[in-house]
């Protein structure tokens, strides 16, 4: 289990670096590699109390394209 965790802390330290870089190209694959880690320690915390092993889940499927943003400009601003 400690290693789902340490691969988790690791997706949401790269999470965190690609939404602060601003480039939306970085930020898809490190949701992903978040939703990947937290799957996989879900499956270590069950596996750990005894109940049956998961069968191995297929990837996420990426999305057919990026969603579109704004320009920065047309954004509101309080």
């Amino acid at each position: 289990m400690t290693d789902a965790l340490t691969a988790l802390q690791a997706a949401v330290d790269a999470l965190l670096k690609a939404v602060t870089s601003g480039d939306l190209a970085q930020v898809v694959p490190a949701v992903t590699g978040v939703v990947t880690g937290l799957v996989k320690l879900i499956a270590a915390i069950l596996v750990g109390s005894g109940l049956p092993v998961p069968a191995d889940l297929p990837p996420v499927q990426p999305p057919a394209e990026l969603p579109a943003t704004p320009p920065t400009g047309t954004l509101p601003v309080r």
